[in-house]
């Protein structure tokens, strides 16, 4: 661009005065991403890289300058001629600035405190002694799920990055359009808000499973295990309510990271992320109630695929292969006795309308559910005449 300009003013350019002066212009870039490649971990190196990028673009500027000069006599000229150039690489430098470091370490300027089996960390300006007591309960937290889970223990410290608010974790880890976020579970750590401690205690014991089973299962668990394991932890060792009515989507195809994820990304998703955390947790109940967790476990190795063209198949045969049955008829088990979990903690009524907003096609497909509500309806013909209730009784499928 700016021999085009010299071309406009008639000036012959000075190309080695003016590509010798240029090529000092990325000095103070090469000065600083020499240590950056070092210690790509540190705030402090890679808050001074960002500084060092616009002093390449004033640097440039400069050298531009005295080298045009030479061929634009008026000042204005060479000045005009050195801009375009350094404008476009300041611009991109302020805006590569304001991104997001690669590292986790390098996001603040942290402090840590040691523990047990794990290493909290923070930014300056936070309450060291609260912090002592989050140690501790984050600690044993730690200690509870691998306890309750029957899993190994770990063979490292688990990582703890504390953040002041959800806005800031936000900022550094997660997305803008999250909401109610309170932790993030990385390959071998997590963040999490400085919060009330038992909601701390909730959001370490959910972050830690998923940490937990990554570790021993591998990376690619479906995402509807990993959520199930870490809701049905975070449940049986910190309470809360039971499961509600599970969507109507088929297992095969919330197997699919895409669509268990979409209500975190989008908020007009067909299905709310808290319903996809309840169906998930419900599904991972019923299977580690009924077959055990060592069923469930070999399910979180063999169900995993990278293409995601694959990923219902595969989810399938893994199935199968785990646990000797067809995915449709397990899953036609699982939904019958959510029903019948749901009529014993609620009465017929919720089941009603549980079946009630059950899509005509999904009841279609699950024709034991339709059986089930006929043996509710005779159910409720007993109990208007005063009969014994039994929830117990087998439900008989009936051919169409």
């Amino acid at each position: 661009m700016s021999c085009v300009l010299l071309s406009v003013f008639a000036r012959r350019a000075e190309f080695s005065w003016i590509c010798s002066l240029t090529g000092y212009a990325f000095l103070p870039l090469i000065v600083i991403n020499v240590p950056r490649s070092l210690f790509v971990r540190n705030w402090l190196i890679v808050q001074l890289s960002k500084w060092m990028r616009l002093a390449s673009a004033v640097w440039m500027s400069v050298l531009l300058y005295i080298g045009l000069r030479l061929s634009a006599p008026l000042w204005w000229q060479a000045l005009l001629l050195a801009l375009p150039f350094p404008a476009v690489l300041g611009w991109l430098t302020v805006s590569s600035a304001r991104g997001r470091p690669l590292c986790i370490f390098a996001c603040l300027p942290w402090r840590r405190i040691p523990g047990e089996r794990i290493t909290l960390f923070y930014p300056p300006g936070m309450p060291r002694e609260a912090l002592h007591e989050t140690l501790e309960l984050a600690d044993r937290a730690l200690a509870d799920i691998i306890s309750w889970s029957g899993l190994d223990s770990l063979p490292y410290r688990v990582l703890v990055f504390m953040y002041r608010d959800e806005a800031e974790l936000k900022r550094h880890v997660g997305s803008k359009d999250w909401t109610g976020v309170t932790g993030q579970a990385h390959y071998d750590a997590i963040s999490m808000i400085y919060t009330d401690p038992d909601i701390e205690r909730r959001t370490a014991v959910h972050e830690f499973a998923h940490v937990l089973l990554r570790t021993r299962a591998g990376e690619g668990v479906r995402r509807v295990l990993q959520e199930g394991f870490a809701c049905l932890a975070e449940r049986s060792l910190c309470g809360g309510e039971p499961c509600g009515t599970p969507v109507p989507v088929t297992w095969r195809t919330m197997a699919r990271d895409s669509v268990f994820c979409e209500g975190q990304y989008n908020k007009d998703a067909e299905f709310s992320l808290g319903k996809c955390y309840d169906y998930a947790s419900s599904m991972s109940k019923y299977l580690i109630d009924r077959f055990g967790f060592e069923k469930f476990y070999e399910l979180c190795i063999e169900s995993q695929e990278e293409s995601e063209y694959r990923v219902g198949s595969r989810f399938a045969e893994a199935i199968q292969a785990v646990y000797h049955a067809p995915i449709d008829e397990l899953e036609a088990a699982w939904r019958r006795h959510t029903l019948v979990e749901a009529v014993r903690a609620d009465g017929r009524t919720h089941l009603q309308l549980s079946l009630l907003d059950a899509s005509p096609v999904e009841i279609a497909q699950h024709q034991r559910i339709l059986d089930l509500e006929k043996h509710i309806v005779n159910l409720q013909q007993r109990l208007s005449g005063q009969q014994t209730l039994n929830l117990d009784a087998p439900v008989i499928p009936q051919p169409v």
